[in-house]
């Protein structure tokens, strides 16, 4: 099984830490740091993978296995790079309290997902990875719809090459990452994965 480090779990990017307006999102009252703790604790316990842990494949025999999806995480700062770029943002609208900036951030997202489709025609799916530095991640696919929404090779390096150049990710592997529902309180039935 093969695994890659997380690295940083500082939940502030260099780019918030310089402009303090911006690290203050409409959450930040929550983050404390009993809450930055456990999230360290579940990302030790629940890190992303290079392939998949076969305890963790959906098979005929052992369906009711966690949820993990395959694809390339993102930062603010990289999604609203791309939405700039592609003018999918309204330059009327600048975000001027922490919830219209959360909105705007949402709305990068979901644009994004639709340019993928409309001029690339590629289907990618929004989902939350455990990933302190990654708030989101475009998936290809789940353990669970694996079987059915798979690539070739080619045609996975090609998507996964797509995504890397329009968001600016450089040479960031695709990686197994855990659904962010899995939290604390998760029981996977693996103890390696739990808490």
């Amino acid at each position: 099984m093969s695994r890659l480090s997380t690295g940083s779990t500082d939940t502030q990017s260099s780019e918030d830490s310089q402009n303090p307006r911006q690290s203050q999102s409409y959450l930040s009252h929550m983050v404390t740091p009993g809450y930055r703790r456990l999230q360290r604790q579940i990302i030790a316990k629940r890190p992303s993978m290079v392939r998949l842990d076969p305890r963790l494949r959906v098979t005929s025999k052992n369906r009711d296995v966690p949820t993990l999806h395959f694809g390339l995480a993102f930062n603010k700062a990289q999604i609203m790079e791309f939405a700039k770029r592609h003018d999918l943002l309204d330059p009327d609208d600048k975000g001027d309290s922490p919830d219209d900036e959360a909105c705007r951030f949402g709305t990068a997202i979901f644009d994004a997902q639709e340019y993928f489709r409309v001029h690339h025609r590629i289907q990618v799916f929004i989902e939350r990875p455990i990933l302190p530095e990654h708030g989101y991640m475009f998936a290809l696919y789940s353990n669970h719809s694996r079987r059915k929404l798979a690539l070739v090779k080619p045609a996975e390096k090609r998507v996964l090459d797509i995504i890397r150049a329009e968001l600016g990710l450089g040479e960031q592997r695709a990686l197994w990452y855990w659904d962010a529902q899995h939290g604390p309180r998760y029981r996977s039935g693996i103890p390696e994965f739990d808490l």
